[in-house]
């Protein structure tokens, strides 16, 4: 019988708290480390339980999120981890060798997020793609499954609502606002934006999703907003807050008290608004600057499906 736990008393079994962070300690005595925050706990003993379902679907998601997840970018790591907490208590206790192309179907009829469904189906496809090089199975059941049909977002957001969110939206918001609308770039590429960047030939930028390099070349209204934001910035940073980039939940944070401000203020003066998101930006972009390859997708027709979101002028028959 063990000895009785000295401090920590509120601590999970074995876990035990050693300069700043949390630790599992086994029967061996070895210390696995597991985390900061109580989060990182159980999500670490959680995967620690699923590996030791040795040959299950359990211990290939616990293999995946611990070999392949971590390899991606932060919002990628916050999904995958997510997708893996819904897939799990479907697939968990299954072989991976008994999944079907069936049980896969199931769960896209099933799951009341269709959309949702597609992005686990695909993180699901990816896991037995990497499965079949380890040599756990010899095909992957996703193959062939039909995902769910989605509709492109076609909201397309006028230079009056821009302006009105503008309007009320925190200077370094609207700074951010507008280089994400002249440049045609992710949230993400944009908060991160440091003054290197800034060239005599343009701004450029590597994708952070696709790795693409670009550089945005100079007109006299993006000088404006970069000469503005440099202003503004940081040592290093173009959007910083205390010396360090904005965290997406502050981005987000920000941009609904902007978005809730300006439907407060347009019902005071009796006008209608609709809310946008900060993502319809880029499509905007798009469709205001036209297919020039602004966006960085390989796939033209792909920019035209999804971000061009005016409608296609056309010629009457002569």
């Amino acid at each position: 019988m063990g000895r009785k736990r000295q401090s920590g008393q509120t601590l999970p079994h074995r876990v035990y708290a050693k300069h700043g962070a949390f630790y599992y300690v086994g029967p061996d005595n070895k210390w696995r480390r597991l985390g900061k925050t109580m989060a990182e706990v159980y999500r670490g003993l959680a995967e620690m339980e699923a590996e030791s379902k040795v040959g299950t679907m359990d211990a290939l998601f616990a293999r995946y999120l611990r070999d392949v997840t971590p390899t991606k970018s932060k919002a990628q790591i916050e999904n995958e981890r997510r997708y893996a907490e819904r897939l799990r208590p479907v697939f968990g206790n299954m072989l991976p060798e008994d999944v079907r192309p069936m049980h896969v179907r199931s769960y896209l009829d099933k799951r009341t997020g269709k959309v949702a469904a597609n992005r686990e189906k695909a993180m699901l496809s990816h896991l037995f793609t990497m499965a079949m090089g380890w040599g756990v199975v010899d095909s992957n059941p996703c193959k062939g499954v039909k995902r769910n049909r989605e509709r492109p977002r076609d909201r397309y957001v006028t230079n009056a609502e821009v302006n009105a969110v503008g309007a009320h939206a925190s200077p370094w918001l609207c700074r951010f606002i507008r280089m994400a609308y002249y440049t045609g770039q992710r949230s993400k590429d944009i908060i991160e934006m440091t003054r290197q960047q800034i060239t005599a030939d343009g701004i450029t930028f590597r994708q952070s999703k696709t790795g693409r390099k670009l550089l945005v070349e100079w007109t006299p209204t993006l000088r404006e907003i970069a000469n503005d934001c440099l202003e503004h910035a940081g040592p290093m940073l173009l959007f910083s807050n205390r010396g360090r980039p904005y965290e997406s939940w502050a981005l987000q944070s920000a941009w609904r008290r902007a978005i809730n401000k300006t439907i407060k203020a347009e019902a005071e003066a009796g006008r209608e608004f609709e809310p946008f998101q900060m993502r319809d930006l880029r499509p905007k972009a798009a469709s205001d600057g036209g297919d020039k390859g602004l966006l960085g997708h390989a796939d033209k027709d792909f920019t035209r499906r999804v971000y061009i979101r005016t409608a296609i002028k056309v010629k009457p028959v002569a």
